[in-house]
């Protein structure tokens, strides 16, 4: 296998599909004399589509990542990609990171201002969030500027505003990273900057709005510089007066962001989230994230990582708690964990999924 270091190589990981990867990670695995364990199978439950649950199918390949592979899973697997882990019966929730452009760690984050290698200590499920490189690269910078803030001070960096118009800022486990705003500008944010990229392409604007009114206001020193921005872009040829209005509400955003997370990158203000961009529901309970991922159909591949080789891989149960149970043939049943008036739904009996198909 080329080895991380190889930059024609790691460019092409970073944009490989799932499914290629993994085939990738198991073939590697082979030559060295070790197995991956994989088996596709169909997972049948309910998920919320607007406010209505509708029963929903989709197909995964599961796979095994054991001590003696975790390297290889690192290298074929991690780049832009971001590990959601949590244990059978999941009420906890790490977050597993690969160094970017060939590094040698997989990094393991709890609460968003605490990193150390990721080690196996026990059997955990992994649901994967695959981003480009513009995305990963505003995680690292989201991820690092918690971090360098520490724990006590994490909270001027993650937390959102909640659909009640709420302030949160205790992000607990889940929180801070399904919040992150890594994606790409809001819609009415990337209206504003075709605007002001056209008026200063034509010379109506100065060269500070090459690249738009949110590069621009990011970069400004202060709430005074950003409105001394606003009052030039406002005066650009063309501006009709909703583009005007979406002006005036990003300089806002920024300051009300900024007061509230002061240290947030400002690049961040006024982007997607990690859960709009796979388009799963933000939550602060790691068993509905988990259950999210499982069933979405963005989400290929979905890994076991453990101490040991499992006896019975193929016919392996998934046990999400409060929403249910993933059972051998992929449907979706009462757990010990289950609660009725909880979040979990049962999907109606209507046949159910076929029996998993080993790939061994």
């Amino acid at each position: 296998m080329v080895r991380g270091s190889h930059k024609t190589f790691r460019d092409q990981l970073s944009i490989a599909p799932l499914g290629a990867r993994l085939q990738v990670f198991r073939d590697v695995a082979k030559s060295k004399g070790q197995n991956v364990q994989m088996f596709t199978r169909r997972l049948r439950g309910m998920l919320k589509n607007g406010k209505t649950n509708r029963v929903t199918k989709s197909h995964k390949t599961f796979f095994e990542v054991l001590p003696e592979t975790k390297e290889l899973f690192r290298e074929s697997m991690g780049e832009n990609v971001i590990w959601f882990a949590a244990p059978s019966a999941p009420n906890h929730l790490h977050t597993l990171v690969a160094d970017q452009g060939g590094g040698t760690t997989l990094t393991h984050n709890t609460y968003g201002a605490q990193m150390k290698e990721a080690s196996i200590p026990r059997m955990q499920y992994m649901a994967p969030a695959q981003i480009n490189n513009a995305q990963m690269a505003r995680f690292t910078k989201y991820l690092n500027a918690g971090v360098e803030a520490g724990q006590s001070n994490k909270k001027q960096v993650y937390g959102f505003k909640n659909s009640r118009g709420k302030w949160i800022y205790e992000t607990a486990c889940t929180n801070w990273a399904t919040s992150a705003p890594i994606g790409g500008l809001q819609r009415w944010a990337k209206r504003v900057d075709t605007q002001v990229i056209k008026a200063a392409k034509s010379g109506g604007l100065g060269v500070e709005f090459k690249d738009g009114l949110h590069s621009a206001l990011s970069k400004a020193a202060d709430g005074p510089a950003r409105q001394a921005l606003l009052k030039k872009a406002l005066k650009a040829p063309g501006m009709s007066n909703h583009t005007k209005a979406s002006a005036r509400r990003l300089v806002k955003e920024f300051d009300v962001i900024l007061k509230n997370f002061p240290k947030r990158p400002p690049e961040l203000v006024a982007r997607k989230t990690l859960s709009e961009i796979m388009g799963v529901s933000r939550s602060q309970d790691p068993a509905k994230w988990m259950y999210d991922l499982m069933l979405s159909k963005n989400v290929p591949v979905v890994g076991v990582i453990a101490t040991e080789a499992h006896a019975d891989f193929k016919n392996m149960e998934f046990d999400l708690q409060i929403m249910g149970k993933f059972n051998a043939k992929g449907n979706v049943v009462k757990s010990d964990g289950y609660k009725k008036d909880g979040l979990g739904i049962i999907p109606p009996e209507r046949g159910g999924a076929p029996v998993a198909t080993a790939t061994n």
